[in-house]
């Protein structure tokens, strides 16, 4: 379909965006990486297409509502894909016989060894 002959509502699109994130919320759970991908893109296509709708009519107080509950999925998705990342990671480290590594998405840093400090002077 051609840019700007999509007749779908703001609202609709939303509703489908919602959607697609409930499908990629099991996605990511299951580690399904052509599940993840598949999102993805179908995510970047509805991106311009709420747009191209948002540019066309007003944000309604249901879409307002709607666009609330696609940003708190989007950020669970995003931690998921965090976690999944870090455990990926993990395995991969394990498999290769390295330590995990430890880095900012934790909240933590590596260190490569303790830190002396004198209190003397």
């Amino acid at each position: 379909m051609e840019p700007g002959q999509d007749n779908r509502t703001l609202k609709r699109l939303l509703e489908e965006l919602d959607g697609l994130l409930t499908e990629e919320h099991l996605a990511l759970r299951k580690l399904d990486r052509s599940g993840i991908e598949l999102a993805t893109q179908k995510k970047l296509d509805l991106s311009a297409l709420i747009g191209e709708a948002r540019a066309k009519s007003p944000v309604t107080s249901d879409c307002k509502e709607l666009l609330e509950k696609v940003k708190a999925s989007a950020m669970t998705n995003q931690l998921l894909l965090v976690h999944a990342r870090a455990c990926v990671h993990g395995a991969l480290a394990l498999v290769h016989q390295q330590p995990p590594e430890i880095g900012p998405a934790l909240g933590r840093t590596k260190t490569t060894s303790p830190l002396a400090v004198s209190i003397k002077g």
